[in-house]
């Protein structure tokens, strides 16, 4: 296991109360779950937290982070897999990843991966369905969550990786089924998923893996996408 993650929303509000930024002790906060904040890879914190405990202050200490991942999507209004924010934070959306081995370009390369169209089929394909285009994601869903293994990955591809999420940081991107449909096929879309298999799979034929996307795997994530929104 090569992150550990925590916490969840119930905690969150059990050990921490929203308070103004001149209030002494406070901590950063990525809060609430407007599109706003599912919108863009890189995020600044938009709130401040007061621990209500010594135990709260431990929590913040032990599981905050700069790499963030969801606890639910809602299929139609999410935009990104996985956050990355300017300082460490927790969140009553996100639970925060704290890679065991830190380092600022695995956390960006995981964050990128996430955002990757494989990355996001694995976290479709872990989810918990609730309601059609709600998907309930449990900590228990990730820590089975087969992911892209970012401590074994060269300095240099790290460096890349960490390279291309900055080019990336600041673009909006789409909502999701806007991103794989057809007649409007995010550019970025697949320009993120080529650059990083360029990066972590040099040997693969972009030209053909372009073609397969664009052709094949993309309308099916578009259709499935609908299916599921009913």
């Amino acid at each position: 296991k090569m992150a550990k993650i925590g916490i969840d929303r119930h905690q969150f509000h059990d050990n921490f109360v929203i308070a103004n930024e001149k209030t002494p002790g406070t901590k950063a906060s990525l809060y609430g779950g407007g599109e706003e904040v599912r919108s863009r890879l890189l995020n600044t914190p938009n709130a401040r937290i007061l621990p209500k405990s010594e135990k709260a202050k431990r929590l913040f200490k032990e599981f905050s982070s700069i790499l963030l991942i969801p606890d639910r999507i809602w299929l139609d209004t999410t935009h990104v897999t996985s956050t990355f924010t300017s300082e460490p934070v927790m969140s009553n959306i996100f639970y925060s990843v704290k890679l065991k081995k830190k380092s600022v370009n695995r956390a960006k390369a995981l964050c990128l991966w996430l955002n990757t169209t494989w990355g996001m089929l694995t976290i479709l394909a872990s989810r918990q369905e609730t309601r059609g285009r709600w998907i309930s994601l449990k900590m228990g869903h990730w820590k089975l969550l087969p992911v892209l293994d970012v401590i074994s990955l060269s300095r240099e591809k790290l460096a890349h990786l960490g390279a291309l999420f900055d080019e990336f940081a600041d673009m909006k991107w789409r909502r999701l089924p806007v991103q794989f449909t057809a007649k409007t096929i995010q550019k970025e879309r697949v320009a993120l998923d080529l650059k990083v298999l360029k990066i972590i799979r040099p040997d693969v034929n972009i030209s053909e893996a372009e073609d397969f996307l664009r052709r094949e795997l993309y309308t099916r994530i578009a259709d499935s996408l609908r299916s599921w929104m009913g």
